[in-house]
């Protein structure tokens, strides 16, 4: 098992799905962290690393939401005018800081 931000995670193997290779995860959050608050089992493409496929169980390990992702078509040719920023708006680069909650920040 190896620690992560918000707890732990286990790569429990592979499955073969739609005919690729996905790594199978499950992802067990700490006891300190507010905003991952249930176990969870998630799929990754083993070839471009993108989430497939989620369950997330309640507090006594029962699957209460399944999330599979299908047909998704990578670099597909969306013209560069649809990323365009709107005239007035602003940018701003995050970072991890960005992404600590008050307490992490104060420990810091």
């Amino acid at each position: 098992m190896v620690l992560f931000l918000m707890g732990s995670y286990l790569l429990l193997g592979t499955e073969n799905i739609d005919g690729n290779n996905a790594y199978v995860l499950e992802l067990t959050p700490s006891e300190k962290n507010e905003s991952l608050q249930w176990k969870s089992k998630i799929w990754v493409d083993g070839e471009n690393w993108m989430l497939i496929r989620c369950e997330l169980y309640d507090n006594e390990g029962n699957p209460y939401l399944e999330i599979e992702i299908r047909d998704v078509k990578l670099n597909a040719g969306i013209p560069d005018s649809e990323f365009k920023v709107p005239d007035g708006a602003q940018v701003k680069v995050l970072g991890s800081e960005d992404f600590k909650n008050e307490t992490e920040k104060n420990d810091a």
